[in-house]
């Protein structure tokens, strides 16, 4: 059976919809979605990871009718190795997108190697799965509750990738300008100049072009739960930092604004007036951050883990864990 006729199609669209209802019993509603909006937005690279496949899990589960991924209607189950082949990815980036997509309730736990998108995330996970071998609890909330405490346990890890965020904002506003006037002068009929020297950095707060470079972005972006602040507030803010701590880092300013931050009552006059005020002396007496482990380590750490409780992940993190540490072994 191809599912191909409408008749037949019909049917099997009556049958899934039968399927997916919500807490009430009631069918969900829908939204259809033009399968090449689907398919371009899931080879666009400039889209996280994590969305795209989430996208083409969407595409081949219940764009063919099915409750999990297949190749068509009928047709034959897909696994995360064949999203990686059609991305051109990495395993391992793929099995980390799914961890994050099972942990915001998007994707069903526990089904093994099948690709199960979740109906209506706003309902905690039912005991078991469509397959009936579902044990894990409820992860919904979990992802989120997990990067607060990542972001104390890990500060160094969580304000180089705050910074590294920062830069890609960064990077993206000036090419944005840079295709403003690449458009302009093509319409005007001008010369047209693409030139990539105005995105290096130098050592000041601003960069060859003006734009602010990383230490002021990433100092903006830590204010910004609290309030807005201007590029030259936070280069006067990086600058006294300097003045007491000539050698500290953004990260430590960071993590200063937000110990600071944690102090804030409603009886806090001019907040933001305090943490300016207060921050440089906060990372003058503030301990040197600790050393965290390389990349090399995090990720047999990681491995080890896998290998230990091998029941607590899928089968294709478990494989590719597996395969790491015999060719560990073998060097």
């Amino acid at each position: 059976m191809d599912g191909t006729d409408n008749g037949n199609w019909s049917r099997l669209f009556t049958e899934f919809h039968a399927r997916h209802r919500d807490a009430n019993g009631k069918k969900l509603k829908f939204t259809a979605v033009f399968n090449t909006h689907m398919e371009v937005f899931i080879r666009e690279s400039e889209v996280p990871l994590e969305w795209r496949f989430l996208a083409w899990i969407w595409r081949h589960a219940w764009g063919n009718n099915s409750d999990y991924a297949v190749k068509d209607i009928s047709g034959a189950q897909l696994r995360q190795a064949d999203f990686a082949d059609e991305a051109r990815v990495e395993k391992q980036r793929v099995s980390d997108a799914a961890v994050l997509l099972r942990g915001l309730n998007f994707l069903v736990t526990g089904t093994g190697q099948k690709l199960y998108p979740v109906d209506d995330p706003t309902q905690k996970p039912p005991p078991s799965g469509p397959d009936g071998n579902v044990k894990s609890p409820s992860l919904r909330g979990l992802f989120r509750e997990f990067c607060e405490e990542w972001k104390v346990r890990a500060s160094t890890d969580f304000q180089e990738l705050e910074s590294a965020e920062a830069t890609v904002s960064r990077l993206k506003k000036v090419r944005l300008g840079l295709f403003k006037e690449w458009k302009r002068a093509r319409t005007s009929g001008g010369r047209i100049i693409i030139d990539p020297t105005t995105t290096t950095l130098n050592n000041n707060n601003n960069s060859a072009n003006g734009q602010p470079d990383d230490s002021v972005v990433v100092v903006q972006e830590a204010f910004s739960p609290y309030a807005d602040i201007s590029e030259k507030a936070a280069g006067k803010l990086i600058k006294d930092c300097r003045t007491l701590k000539p050698d500290c880092t953004a990260g430590e300013i960071v993590a200063a604004i937000h110990r600071l931050a944690d102090g804030i009552t409603r009886s806090t006059r001019n907040p933001i007036g305090m943490l300016l005020s207060e921050v440089p002396a906060a990372v003058k007496a503030a301990k040197p951050l600790p050393q965290t482990e390389t990349e090399q380590e995090r990720r047999e750490r990681e491995f080890r883990e896998v290998l230990e409780h091998p029941d607590d992940f899928d089968a294709e993190t478990v494989e590719y864990a597996r395969e790491y540490a015999a060719a560990r072994e073998g060097t």
